[in-house]
């Protein structure tokens, strides 16, 4: 528990640093806080955003998802743990899919037959992650919004 605290200390102190630069999965990434009822446990976009980069940089210094979830739940107490760790998943597959694919292999959904055709064609259309994520949901709910949204970060890297 001691760590946690650390881990929680360490997550306010890199946050509270300043914005973090924009990024092109930035809207998406909001845009799944909001639909998650995640957003209203921060401040400002601009704070989720730096928080889930501290988050990956923690995970990729090799701390565990369960620790760092905890840490985002001590910051934000408004989250429940299930919501911080939806939110360091989806910070992890927007801001680090290499660390995140490395130590959550099973996070996403890449054995579902054809998935990543559909998905590198329907983001070359101009589709975005969410509604894409929303769409496959909806066509295969087997795998939640938020399993199809990890996917479609991991796989939007490795479209022609």
């Amino acid at each position: 528990m001691k760590a946690v605290a650390g881990l929680a200390f360490i997550l306010a102190a890199v946050t509270s640093a300043g914005a973090a630069h924009a990024d092109g999965h930035d809207d998406t990434f909001w845009k799944f806080l909001q639909q998650q009822a995640i957003a209203s446990a921060f401040t400002s976009e601009a704070e989720a955003i730096a928080t889930a980069r501290a988050a990956c940089n923690l995970l990729a210094g090799g701390i565990s998802t369960v620790d760092v979830s905890e840490g985002v739940k001590q910051n934000h107490p408004g989250l429940t743990g299930y919501q911080a760790g939806v939110f360091v998943g989806a910070g992890a597959a927007a801001y680090c899919p290499n660390t995140w694919r490395r130590i959550q292999p099973n996070a996403y959904r890449t054995d579902v037959p054809g998935s990543k055709d559909i998905i590198c064609q329907q983001l070359q259309l101009g589709e975005s992650p969410l509604e894409l994520a929303q769409l496959l949901h909806s066509g295969d709910p087997r795998y939640s919004t938020s399993q199809w949204i990890t996917t479609i970060y991991i796989v939007e890297g490795t479209c022609d």
